[in-house]
């Protein structure tokens, strides 16, 4: 099993994208940032997506390859059974990330990165402050036309972010450190309604409020509206 080495790793949890995924994956692989890994979880998409991805990195019926791509390291998992958003993530961050000191972001596979410096001035906040959860704001393209930026806003004072509007307090672009995922166990994040391995909807904010949690306010860090990263 490879595993990535890098001081900053974005995984792009990817279904049925096929027609957001060329933009998505070039958007991360495309950063100035250097030291970035990029981990590409294909979770059993039925239409072309995977085969897109093939075609990109040069490869055909892989299950797990490792590649250098544009300068970046990319790993490419076909998943042999389904992990839905959040356990896409939460496997990545406790399987195929050795540093356990690296940053952990997540784009989806229907997302894009709008600023190739993102990752460069996400890990420029990590460095001056000394915090573990840092998320910006974001740009959704059913808002566009009315100028809205997404849902995104600093926590709570008392961090009861399950009720109401706290619910999209820490949204995309969502970025950790990888040490946080061992604090949280995979049985919480199994679906309690389908009986699902892990949570079909919402999973990658099921993955996101306990680390929150154990972050608070003082060790989390929000980019206000005029930085948008991601679309």
């Amino acid at each position: 099993m490879e595993k990535l080495k890098n001081s900053f790793v974005i995984v792009i949890p990817v279904y049925n994208c096929e027609e957001y995924i060329h933009r998505s994956f070039y958007s991360v692989v495309s950063q100035v940032f250097p030291d970035l890994g990029v981990i590409i979880r294909d979770d059993q998409s039925t239409d072309s997506t995977p085969f897109i991805l093939e075609q990109i990195l040069g490869i055909d019926g892989i299950t797990e390859f490792y590649t250098k791509f544009h300068g970046k390291d990319v790993l490419f998992i076909r998943n042999q059974h389904k992990f839905y958003g959040g356990g896409n993530t939460y496997d990545s961050a406790r399987n195929y990330i050795s540093n356990r000191s690296a940053i952990v972001g997540v784009v989806d596979g229907d997302d894009w990165l709008t600023d190739a410096e993102a990752a460069a001035k996400i890990f420029d906040v990590y460095a001056s402050r000394k915090v573990w959860q840092v998320w910006s704001q974001h740009q959704a393209n059913s808002l566009a036309l009315v100028g809205r930026s997404g849902f995104s806003s600093e926590l709570p004072d008392d961090l009861r972010i399950y009720q109401d509007r706290n619910y999209w307090s820490v949204s995309h672009f969502r970025t950790c450190l990888a040490w946080l995922y061992d604090y949280v166990r995979e049985e919480d994040l199994y679906d309690p309604f389908e009986r699902k391995p892990f949570c079909k909807f919402a999973a990658d904010a099921a993955n996101i409020y306990p680390i929150s949690e154990l972050c608070g306010k003082a060790k989390s860090f929000f980019f206000r509206r005029s930085s948008v990263f991601l679309q």
